[in-house]
């Protein structure tokens, strides 16, 4: 009769519990790092990316398709990203805004310049 390899065998776990049971007495910590994560892999570039597109679109204005990316890249960042949640969720806002104030902007034109418009054709 042949005796089991010792690493085939499985033991069971000094506190008494099952095997399969992965709950502990012991509070977890919310702020600790996570284990299996090597270092250097957060996934926060989305994100990164929506605040600064958002913050350039706010900043520079030459463009309406920088808060569009910036909206879209925030609401993706949002969905993929749990760590990088807040940068995305202004540069959602910051998108918004400066969108907002382009429409504002092409309403305020178009409202001025229709009767000026209008005015010389009579």
């Amino acid at each position: 009769m042949t005796t089991p390899d010792s690493s085939l065998v499985e033991s069971a776990p000094a506190n008494g519990s099952s095997a399969g049971d992965t709950r502990s007495d012991e509070p977890t910590n919310p702020y600790a790092s996570r284990p299996n994560a090597p270092f250097g892999t957060d996934n926060r570039l989305l994100g990164i990316l929506s605040l600064v597109g958002g913050l350039a679109s706010i900043v520079f204005g030459q463009t309406i398709v920088l808060p569009i990316a910036a909206i879209v890249l925030g609401f993706i960042a949002r969905r993929r990203e749990p760590d990088s949640r807040t940068m995305a969720t202004w540069g959602i806002v910051l998108g918004f805004l400066a969108l907002f104030g382009w429409v504002a902007i092409l309403i305020v034109s178009v409202a001025v310049a229709a009767p000026l418009f209008f005015i010389s054709f009579f």
